[in-house]
């Protein structure tokens, strides 16, 4: 029938394993930065240890400025591009382990901007790009400006073969 013999008497202790087998104090069980699976779980769980120092993901938000941009998939027409910086950015951040939040396209237009940047202040980061030039169309700066907490606003300013960095605190 259906049972299992077992011809041979296990010694003594055969199969227990041996207290510190697994890790030794203060060895340090897995790096920085590790993302935590339920392999990792079940290891911690064997320390004893009830409590970790955790970090989630950050949610990094984009947005594209410019009345010439176009959500990707919209038709292209005339004078209009589709907003390919938001794709690439997103891709980017997901590659190095952030949650990215394409924003809706903000038109050239200080209370859109200023709008869609409010909604986004539960990120943790906000990439913008288009809206720094330097006169008319410097909206980005305008809108940060109308934000009563101090922000730091770092920004690039990449042309064909040129990149430059500056760092503003609004």
């Amino acid at each position: 029938g259906n049972f299992i013999v077992i011809e041979e008497n296990p010694k003594k202790n055969q199969f227990v394993r041996k207290k510190g087998l697994d890790f030794k104090k203060n060895n340090i069980l897995f790096k920085e930065g590790t993302i935590l699976k339920s392999r990792h779980l079940g290891s911690i769980a064997m320390t004893g240890q009830a409590w970790l120092t955790v970090s989630r993901k950050p949610t990094v938000s984009i947005l594209s400025t410019g009345n010439e941009i176009l959500k990707v998939g919209e038709q292209i027409s005339k004078d209009k591009i589709p907003s390919g910086n938001s794709l690439m950015l997103a891709s980017m951040v997901q590659e190095f382990g952030g949650i990215a939040r394409i924003l809706p396209v903000a038109k050239d237009n200080l209370q859109d901007i200023y709008e869609i940047l409010e909604n986004a202040l539960d990120s943790d980061l906000i990439i913008t790009t288009g809206g720094v030039s330097v006169g008319k169309y410097d909206l980005i700066q305008k809108a940060l400006s109308k934000f009563n907490n101090k922000k730091i606003h770092a920004a690039i300013n990449s042309n064909v073969g040129i990149a430059r960095s500056k760092r503003r605190t609004i």
